[in-house]
């Protein structure tokens, strides 16, 4: 993939333009008015959300990728380690799937900050079982 211009929106850079939300909910405002916003501008809140909801991933994954190379628990407004929660989603799998130097660099990023993240995340059910099943994508 090119290189991202951090000055464009999503909508520029995919050639995506979206309508006003028709359905009045933080997840879909949040969505929409990201996706008008400079890549530069986007917050990890932003990101984890959009993230999970499992598009624009092309994009925004490289860029959840340098946030948590910067901090392993980063997060938007849930808790520290929310954006990892979200990166190794259900929603990503195809991500991941395709991405297979990407995938390796997380889990390089992971075994790097294992101490951390296990005293942060993996006492919670949810995250081990994510994180089990990004594991073996490329077994």
């Amino acid at each position: 993939m090119e290189s991202l211009d951090y000055s464009k929106s999503l909508e520029q850079i995919e050639n995506d333009y979206w309508d006003e939300a028709e359905y009045d909910s933080y997840v879909v405002r949040t969505c929409h008015s990201m996706r008008k916003k400079p890549l530069s501008e986007v917050t990890i809140e932003e990101l984890r959300l959009v993230i999970g909801q499992g598009f624009s991933l092309e994009y925004l994954m490289p860029i959840a990728i340098e946030k948590l190379n910067e901090n392993i628990l980063a997060h938007g407004d849930l808790y520290g380690g929310d954006l990892f929660f979200n990166v190794i989603s259900k929603n990503t799998i195809d991500y991941w799937k395709s991405h297979k130097e990407d995938w390796k660099a997380l889990l390089e990023l992971y075994n790097k900050n294992k101490d951390v993240i296990d005293s942060s995340l993996s006492s919670t059910k949810p995250f081990v079982k994510n994180f089990e099943n990004f594991k073996i994508i490329h077994d």
